[in-house]
């Protein structure tokens, strides 16, 4: 499988969404994702990142018109690296800086 432009970010592009007993994936907000979604929907490419729930890695899947790869994180994980370590220490200290 070739793909063109690779993006390897800590998200996926999408989140899941529960309403009237039936679950959904939608595109998520963000700078991100707003700019280079349609440059892949556009130009081809594949997205890989963490799909926002402790649970086993799936296939590719295809979303919206995105080629995604979802990566696995155990509870363990979400806990200690993704809400602890990314969002306690890395995030404000690169997003919270004074100039």
């Amino acid at each position: 499988m070739k793909h063109g432009l690779v993006i390897a970010a800590n998200r996926l592009p999408i989140h899941r969404v529960e309403g009237q007993g039936k679950a959904a994936w939608q595109v998520s907000p963000g700078g991100l994702v707003t700019v280079m979604a349609p440059i892949l929907e556009r130009h081809g490419g594949h997205w890989s990142g963490w799909n926002g729930t402790a649970s086993r890695a799936a296939r590719t899947i295809a979303v919206s018109g995105l080629s995604l790869s979802p990566i696995g994180l155990s509870r363990t994980e979400v806990a200690h690296f993704y809400q602890g370590f990314s969002n306690s220490t890395l995030w404000p200290q690169n997003h919270d800086a004074i100039v």
